[in-house]
Formats: C-alpha cells, sequence, structure tokens
C-alpha cells in the first residue's frame, strides 16, 4: 500500500492552498504531482496496449533496472537544490 507515501505530498499541498486562501497557489503543485505519478502509469499501459507483454516489460525493467535508478537518482539531486532554495 502507498498511501502513507504519498499521502504527506497531499497534506502539504493542502496547507499551501489553506495559507494562502485560494485554490490556484497550490493546483500546479498537484498537477505537476499527479504528473508524476500518472505518467509512468499511462507509460507503462501504452507499452502494454502496442503490443509488448507484461512478461516482457518485466524483463525490461529487470534487464535496465540500475539505469532507472540511476536517472532515477539524477533526478532527484537536480531538484534538491531547487526545492532548498525554493525556487520549485
Amino acid at each position: 500500500m502507498r498511501a502513507p507515501c504519498v499521502g504527506g505530498i497531499y497534506i502539504a499541498i493542502i496547507g499551501i492552498i489553506s495559507s494562502q486562501g485560494f485554490a490556484s497557489s497550490g493546483l500546479v503543485y498537484l498537477m505537476i504531482y499527479n504528473l508524476g505519478i500518472a505518467l509512468p502509469v499511462l507509460l507503462l499501459g501504452g507499452i502494454i496496449a502496442l503490443g509488448m507483454s507484461p512478461k516482457q516489460v518485466d524483463h525490461f525493467r529487470n534487464k535496465h533496472r540500475v539505469a532507472i535508478r540511476v536517472i532515477t537518482g539524477i533526478t532527484l539531486l537536480a531538484l534538491a537544490p531547487l526545492i532548498y532554495w525554493q525556487m520549485i
């Protein structure tokens, strides 16, 4: 279950909205976060719909596990200073 992992982000965004008094202040953050959550699921669904079997997808994921983790790590490291300096 992932509810505890994703729930904190929603609570923070609701906090932004409540402190500023209008929904548009947190709406952009909410859209970006939801895109980040939904995009991988949509891409995976599209790949399977185009003919790749779930077994092939799993094989690809296992074969490229290190590259996927490196890309994820680089993305998080790139976001860290932006968050620290409150640019996002």
